[in-house]
């Protein structure tokens, strides 16, 4: 695209026609990237572990920015949930164009300041299966 006075440079960033998948999609930071992805024009898929918020968010968000939105239950720690959830991505839109991993781990049990080794080895081990899983697909 050539730039000109007409358009900005935000144009440039579109993307418009591209499937963007969102883990821990349904709040936070992982639910801002998406509604920001859509507004660019992607066309997204939330997941988190509960699909009620994540049927929520997306509905939401495709009325908010007029962008296609779906939630799909996603557990990133178990293989069989993440291969699932790509399964019904390919099947419903054909392709995966952007992934965001932004799962995350809240363990009541580790309070801030309350970090111990045990807890962070556990945030660690499910930070790296869930980085694993996603991106072997």
């Amino acid at each position: 695209m050539a730039h000109t006075a007409q358009n900005s440079i935000l144009d440039f960033f579109r993307l418009d026609g591209h499937v963007a998948l969102i883990t821990g999609g349904s709040k936070g930071l992982g639910k801002s990237m998406a509604l920001g992805l859509a507004q660019a024009g992607a066309t997204t898929v939330i997941c988190s572990r509960t699909l009620d918020k994540c049927e929520s968010v997306a509905a939401h968000i495709a009325d908010q920015t007029g962008q296609e939105s779906v939630g799909m239950a996603l557990d990133v720690t178990r293989e069989d949930s993440v291969q699932q959830v790509f399964k019904d991505t390919m099947e419903r839109f054909g392709k995966l164009d952007v992934l965001i991993n932004s799962a995350g781990l809240n363990d009541h049990r580790l309070k801030v300041g309350g970090f111990h080794k045990q807890g962070l080895k556990v945030i660690d081990k499910a930070d790296r299966k869930s980085t694993r899983l996603n991106s072997s697909h």
